[in-house]
């Protein structure tokens, strides 16, 4: 909230004073680059967030030089109070601020012989780099905090994929060869789309980021705990794609990209913002890709009872898609007065694709004899959506009240055809068609007093899916629906303060929901849950250290996909059908992380333990005909423990390298079984400035076994090999990419039951080669706009 002037002053003031008498509040580190002997200057102020609340832990660092060949010349961190002191030779420097989920703040400072008091900082809560304007190389964007992980698209040469290429970069976020997302070992993980559920889920969702380019991104937000404030959903933890949809900051700017690769992929976008004045902003961008992946599986199965069941059975499959894609956002924010805002978005994604599969089986008895046989299939899809969302927000110094509605829709239509390839004619027709509508409304009062903000706010949720699924086999139809509403009503209160050398933030959320289904017969659930969050702060400024302790309770309720009876799948031989009578998963989780920052080194480690009730698991039972059923089923209970870790270091001016680990032991509970076991991940980026415009990124990624919970995931290796050249100022710039280079990024797993065990290999080839590049023109900064209320909500 913003204060009074004559109170900044004031705060100013005493800060000025404060430091210029004694020892700064923050550490700092000294860049070796400063001359030895060279009189030693103070640089002061205190750091907000948009609010006025004082950011604690956030990193203020100077830098020498232009933007293309930029050094770091020190670095602190803002104590509880958000103050901090920098200490440097004379000169001109940038200074920048960062804290994750707020745009960094720079500005050029100029140092003579007495203390600078920039005073009062404050940093935003959306996107506002654009491509004209990132002004560093890409070592600069990425932020490895405890608990939350920011990621700027162009700091990784995979900017030039999907969506999808560039999260398998993201510290801390995993994707399967399916495309589904995992964080710490689970799936239960929530995506945003600027700080909103976004309305796609399941293989929709796998289909949109698969898809959808990167180019469309200004960054990627990863975290495990968020705020009391946001949705409980994402046991796991939460990815907000934050897109770059703010022009409030910017004057007119147009921008083009596009990518080419191997496997018949490519990709483009063209952006545009402008503004009337100081009045109304708005921002555009068009995207669209197509391409065509190849995935082959090979799955062997041996049954362990006698029976009808062959003996063994040998599948071989190979699939051949083709996909399109074509989006628009679009939005606009108007300020009639300095105290009032309102802000309309919209966005508007249609995908199709085909997918044309061949398997051959080979059937083995008890008795040694052999059969064989063969099927195709083709499998064809449409899926619009759509969405729309309005925020009002009205502001007066110590009070703000935000209010936002939001509708969306989602329409998925496939259909199926499956062929005998021996006897040479079509013997199934399948054809669904799902329909999920979701409205919004949330009402936000945000209040500061005594130095203390509390939020207090409602939430309702309304969701309706159905879906109608018909059937021919053999001339016969059989038709089935079902239909899946469900309300959730949501109030929650948040309160934070810091005082001394230390920050705090408590908050409950308590949600009631209602659940109806209907297949065949009509049934409801009705439950109210409580979700506390609790977290704190507290830093070591000699050391430049920084500690966090944190604790949440979130839930992952069933998404549609997951509720679904009717099966849609490559070949009616091995079938993935949902369950409508799943219940939610409800995880609590503890979490305490370390930070150390450094002018040339920062480390992070983050221990955590999780406990989920009535986890939800795919299980996997045999068929007389040699295939597979999965469904999905409640557990009993689920427990996790380990630690993530992180090292970024700068041994050159030239070079940054980053080290990022996660190990965990994780242990399942159900009626008939339990599964132990421990899983690590480890990544490596190493950054090179060959050149003054010219960088080199190698990225390598290693994932151990992992226990499911009827058999174990093998261990996964995959690389990728960058050029960047930038052109025109860093307006331009062409990246040349080797993807997995070794082809060996592909997801292995065994599975051994009761009745049987199963040896699968699935392979996605990703394109080889990729060519990318990117021009933009105008941008420039408008220090004087308004500031925009719409834009990433405080999530982590």
């Amino acid at each position: 909230m913003l204060r009074k002037h004559a109170r900044v002053a004031a705060i100013a003031a005493a800060c000025s004073a404060l430091c210029a008498m004694s020892t700064p509040a923050a550490a700092q580190q000294e860049h070796h680059g400063v001359t030895a002997g060279t009189a030693q200057v103070v640089v002061m102020g205190t750091a907000y967030c948009a609010e006025g609340t004082p950011l604690s832990g956030a990193i203020v660092q100077l830098f020498h030089g232009p933007a293309a060949g930029r050094h770091l010349v020190a670095t602190s961190v803002t104590d509880a109070t958000g103050r901090f002191a920098v200490r440097t030779g004379g000169g001109t420097y940038t200074l920048e601020i960062s804290y994750p989920g707020h745009e960094p703040h720079r500005q050029q400072v100029t140092l003579a012989t007495a203390p600078l008091n920039v005073g009062a900082v404050r940093l935003q809560f959306r996107p506002l780099k654009l491509d004209a304007m990132t002004t560093s190389a890409e070592r600069d964007a990425v932020q490895l905090r405890s608990g939350a992980t920011v990621v700027g698209a162009r700091a990784s040469a995979a900017a030039g994929g999907s969506i999808a290429d560039l999260l398998r970069t993201v510290p801390g976020v995993e994707l399967d060869a399916y495309g589904r997302i995992s964080m710490r070992g689970s799936t239960s993980v929530l995506v945003l789309m600027n700080g909103r559920r976004i309305p796609l889920t399941g293989d929709a969702l796998v289909a949109f980021l698969r898809q959808m380019p990167a180019t469309a991104l200004e960054r990627i937000e990863a975290g495990t705990a968020a705020s009391a404030r946001q949705d409980a959903n994402g046991a796991a933890g939460v990815v907000n794609l934050v897109f770059r949809d703010d022009a409030a900051r910017r004057t007119g700017m147009r921008s083009l990209a596009g990518s080419m690769a191997t496997e018949d992929h490519y990709m483009g976008s063209a952006a545009a913002t402008g503004n009337v004045g100081d009045i109304l902003n708005w921002d555009a961008i068009y995207s669209l890709s197509g391409m065509r992946p190849r995935t082959d599986s090979k799955t062997a199965r041996w049954s362990l009872v006698p029976g009808d069941l062959p003996l063994q059975t040998d599948q071989d499959s190979r699939a051949r898609e083709k996909h399109r894609l074509h989006s628009i956002l679009a939005g606009a924010a108007a300020t009639p007065t300095p105290n009032t805002s309102l802000a309309l978005r919209g966005a508007y994604s249609w995908m199709e694709g085909a997918n044309q599969n061949s398997t051959a089986f080979v059937y083995t008895d008890a008795a040694g004899n052999m059969g064989t046989s063969s099927t195709s299939s083709m499998l064809e899809h449409v899926i619009p959506s759509a969405e729309l969302s309005a925020v009002a927000s009205v502001d007066r110094g110590g009070v703000r009240f935000t209010s936002e509605a939001r509708t969306s829709f989602v329409e998925e239509d496939f259909r199926g055809d499956y062929y005998d390839e021996v006897a040479g004619y079509r013997y199934t027709t399948t054809g669904m068609a799902s329909r999920q509508r979701e409205h919004v409304l949330r009402n936000d009062l945000g209040m500061r007093f005594s130095g203390i903000s509390v939020d207090v706010g409602q939430e309702s949720q309304f969701r309706t899916t159905t879906a109608a699924h018909n059937a021919t086999h053999f001339g016969a139809t059989v038709s089935q629906a079902y239909r899946y509403e469900t309300e959730v009503h949501a109030g929650y209160l948040a309160a934070h303060r810091s005082t001394g050398g230390v920050r705090a933030e408590a908050g409950m959320r308590v949600e009631a929901d209602r659940t109806w289904i209907q297949l065949g017969a009509a049934r409801a659930r009705t439950a109210v849950r409580f979700f506390p969050s609790i977290s704190g702060e507290w830093t070591d400024a000699r050391r430049a250290l920084l500690y966090r302790l944190a604790y949440g309770r979130r839930i992952s309720r069933p998404g549609p996909e997951m509720l679904n009876p009717f099966s849609m799948d490559e070949d009616d031989t091995n079938e993935y059908i949902g369950n409508p009578s799943l219940l939610p998963e409800v995880s609590d989780q503890v979490e305490f992380g370390m930070e150390r920052h450094g002018s040339r080194l920062t480390l992070q480690l983050t221990p955590f333990l999780r406990w989920t009730r009535d986890p939800i698991r795919p299980i996997k039972a045999a068929t007389a005909r040699g295939g597979s059923t999965t469904t999905l089923e409640n557990l009993i209970r689920m427990r996790a423990f380990g630690a993530d870790g992180s090292v970024r270091a700068r041994p050159t001016d030239r070079t940054v390298v980053t080290l990022v680990a996660s190990v965990a032991h994780m242990e399942t509970t159900a009626d008939v079984f339990s599964r132990s076991g421990v899983y690590a991940t480890a990544r490596l980026t190493v950054d090179l400035r060959v050149a003054e415009n010219t960088t080199a990124q190698l990225y390598a990624y290693r994932r151990s076994a992992q226990a499911i919970e009827q058999g174990e995931i093998l261990p996964a290796f995959t690389s990728d090999l960058a050029l960047t050249q930038r052109l025109a100022g860093d307006r331009a710039r062409v990246t040349l990419r080797l993807n997995d280079p070794f082809r060996s990024d592909r997801l292995d797993f065994r599975i051994a039951d009761a009745a049987f065990t199963e040896a699968t290999r699935r392979r996605t080839a990703r394109p080889l080669l990729s060519l990318f590049a990117s021009y933009a023109v105008g941008g420039a900064p408008r220090e004087d706009a308004p500031v925009r209320p719409e834009g990433p909500a405080r999530i982590f």
